[in-house]
């Protein structure tokens, strides 16, 4: 699969989410998944669900607080109808899942990253296509249609915005619109205490 979410829970690895790419002489057949997969030892591995609530997609972000113990899942593309989603989503155990917010104000997007830091949960770049709304200053993107073409989606716009949660989750604050770095999609975002270690 490609496009998935990978993380470690409860001593264990997770894989969650995802697409199979088929390459054919037509084109790339794109199938999504919402499936969730742990292993305690990377060898054997066991589905937890093959259908989570929140539904197929690919390019989400996934990240887990381990103050609340528990797995956060946000955003992705749904590919079906080319629609970039701004959920986010919890879990205790990968099969149950609630959601949290129906509609994050950092707005659909994919390939973006997200990361529990300073005891906050960030959101950090990603992609969609799409024009920019009409007196935006936020840099939140909106689809005129709600669909996406693949001529579109080569030439998106890439973001480089970084939004910290709080209530859980529950509400975004955009903390900058304008990162140093340049926009990107499908990056790596990781975060290292003073003794750089990667904190618990």
């Amino acid at each position: 699969r490609a496009y998935h979410s990978t993380l470690v829970f409860k001593n264990k690895l997770w894989v969650m989410a995802g697409a199979t790419l088929t390459y054919q002489s037509s084109g790339t057949q794109t199938v999504p998944l919402s499936d969730v997969w742990s292993s305690s030892d990377g060898s054997t591995w066991t589905q937890v669900t093959p259908t989570a609530a929140w539904g197929p997609r690919q390019g989400q972000a996934a990240t887990v607080d381990p103050t609340k113990a528990k797995i956060f899942l946000m955003g992705g593309l749904r590919w079906g109808d080319r629609t970039y989603l701004n959920d986010v989503w919890s879990t205790e155990d990968g099969i149950t899942w609630t959601l949290v917010m129906a509609n994050a104000q950092f707005g659909g997007r994919w390939l973006h990253t997200a990361l529990i830091f300073q005891g906050n949960m960030w959101v950090v770049g990603g992609m969609r296509c799409g024009a920019q709304q009409a007196g935006s200053t936020n840099g939140v993107y909106e689809e005129t249609s709600g669909a996406c073409s693949e001529v579109n989606q080569q030439a998106g716009h890439f973001y480089r915005d970084v939004w910290v949660a709080t209530q859980g989750g529950a509400k975004w604050d955009l903390s900058t619109s304008t990162a140093g770095w340049s926009g990107r999609g499908g990056h790596i975002v990781a975060a290292w205490d003073s003794a750089g270690e990667t904190p618990p």
